[in-house]
């Protein structure tokens, strides 16, 4: 003899119940199947348009790359043409400011207190002579100047003195 055990309190199965059940299982599945296509779908309407986007880009970037090009041909024409004449107004132009500036520069530091510029006259190159009037508020600050000065070629062109003021007219060679 055999013993069936049977736990279970309703020995019949509900087949409506457990069909429904599935039904909506099935529906929900569909249901989800179906958003998740629609998503990828609209994920690559997206992208395609992005990428068409992309390529347009591409498009612009490569005609400001020829653009470019062709106005790095068009410079490097002009510096063709006006190298050698760019070299040399270059060189021109640091040989004009620089030795001026230094000029100056080493002018004003020799200067003793009570001596004063009048008038300058400077050359372009290194080592030419610079015209100077100067004028000082007595006699010995203008011979003080003279001292100074004597390390750098003096020569005294003319002295004169008006309403309390001394001249001189000197020329002097600063490097």
């Amino acid at each position: 003899m055999k013993i069936r055990y049977n736990i279970a309190n309703n020995k019949k199965i509900d087949y409506l119940r457990f069909g429904g059940i599935t039904l909506l299982l099935i529906v929900f599945s569909i249901l989800f199947v179906w958003i998740g296509v629609n998503q990828l779908a609209l994920s690559a309407l997206d992208f395609q348009r992005e990428k068409n986007e992309l390529a347009g880009y591409k498009d612009k970037i490569e005609q400001i790359n020829q653009r470019e090009a062709e106005q790095n041909k068009a410079v490097d024409l002009i510096k063709a043409k006006w190298g050698g004449k760019r070299t040399f107004l270059n060189q021109l132009i640091d040989s004009r400011l620089y030795p001026y500036i230094g000029k100056l520069d080493k002018l004003e530091s020799l200067l003793p207190a009570g001596v004063f510029v009048k008038r300058i006259q400077l050359s372009v190159r290194s080592g030419d002579t610079v015209n100077v009037t100067i004028g000082a508020v007595s006699a010995q600050k203008l011979l003080q100047a003279y001292k100074v000065f004597l390390a750098h070629d003096l020569v005294i062109s003319n002295e004169t003195e008006a309403q309390g003021v001394f001249q001189a007219v000197i020329s002097l060679t600063l490097n």
